[in-house]
């Protein structure tokens, strides 16, 4: 891909090892080099709220690269002194914009944060003090609810959530990967050279491009190591309409990466339960006309769990409204995924 035939607006090229600037110079002296990529498409608000957080991070050695294939121009965040602006055309993806970003990226880490996320303030600080060891090739963090909504709220709580939260830290290699709670693109960090031995993410993947990358980089014997206090916060979706279109898509990311990498154990996992959950199905269908008990026991025997998941936090909490949480279970992760996932596989 030869990136020079497209317009680059830089404001300020922010290397403070290689600054001029000898204040600078000895301020960083030692400190490792990030460099925070943000592919974004018409999220001027959004953004704003972002670069805000990133200004305030007590880890200063820093440079942001914005990619954007936006037609409006993002003109009160080229306030901030250490970004490069990359202009890339309106159809391209978010993995095209994250390659051209670690291209023209200074820092010895890359940093991935999505464009409607918020930084926590120790954010980057815990990042790096994650990369003391030269044998640490990627840190990932907690991705949380921004907004307070019932949408939020249910994220927060069901046993499906899409985002991981990290309690305390796990190292994720080539034989857990499927067992564990994966980092995904919006909190997730690499050492720079690791994309000369891995190669660049794909930029045919629709959906799960991260995930693509994360095992192709644990196929190489590397390995992931998720930290509890490295916070980011993002937007999962306003109403439960944008969540039917990410687990729709999430499942068929799922199917595509099942498809390109059939032996992995990731794999068989996901088909495994994909094929089980199409035997229940079928099952309930070919007994309805016949025995309704049947019918009502198999279905109390599948929602018990999460009944009784959602009834501990009913009482915990005082919130009875979560008892009908397992409906949106059945309707997102029992319904919608998989036909994503068959939509991947096809």
């Amino acid at each position: 891909m030869n990136i020079l035939k497209y317009s680059v607006e830089i404001d300020l090229v922010f290397n403070c090892l290689k600054s001029k600037n000898p204040i600078n110079k000895c301020l960083f002296m030692g400190e490792k080099i990030v460099s925070i990529i943000i592919p974004t498409k018409n999220c001027k608000e959004n953004i704003e709220n972002l670069i805000n957080s990133l200004k305030n991070q007590t880890y200063k050695n820093f440079e942001v690269i914005i990619v954007s294939s936006s037609k409006k121009d993002y003109c009160s965040v080229k306030k901030f002194k250490r970004l490069k602006l990359i202009k890339v055309p309106s159809n391209w993806n978010a993995n095209m914009a994250r390659n051209v970003g670690i291209r023209k990226s200074e820092g010895e880490i890359i940093a991935f944060i999505d464009s409607d996320g918020i930084a926590d303030k120790n954010w980057l600080k815990n990042i790096v003090s994650n990369y003391k060891s030269d044998e640490i090739t990627c840190v990932a963090g907690s991705v949380l609810e921004l907004r307070n909504t019932l949408v939020s709220d249910y994220l927060a709580i069901t046993p499906f959530q899409p985002s991981p939260v990290y309690n305390k830290k796990i190292i994720i290699n080539k034989n857990n990967f499927h067992k564990t709670r994966y980092p995904i693109g919006c909190n997730l960090t690499f050492r720079k050279e690791i994309f000369n031995k891995v190669g660049y993410l794909d930029e045919k993947i629709y959906r799960y491009e991260e995930i693509e990358f994360l095992w192709r980089f644990l196929e190489k014997g590397y390995k992931i190591l998720c930290v509890p206090n490295a916070n980011v916060w993002h937007n999962h979706g306003h109403n439960f309409f944008t969540l039917f279109k990410r687990y729709f898509k999430d499942g068929r990311g799922c199917g595509e990466f099942c498809k390109k990498y059939p032996s992995s154990q990731f794999t068989v996992k996901r088909l495994s339960l994909l094929a089980f959950w199409l035997a229940y199905i079928t099952i309930l269908v070919y007994l309805l006309p016949i025995s309704l008990n049947m019918v009502s026991l198999m279905l109390t025997l599948f929602l018990l769990p999460l009944l009784l998941h959602y009834l501990r936090i009913a009482l915990r909490e005082k919130k009875m409204k979560v008892i009908f949480y397992p409906i949106f279970d059945c309707l997102f992760c029992g319904i919608t995924y998989p036909l994503g996932m068959i939509r991947g596989l096809l």
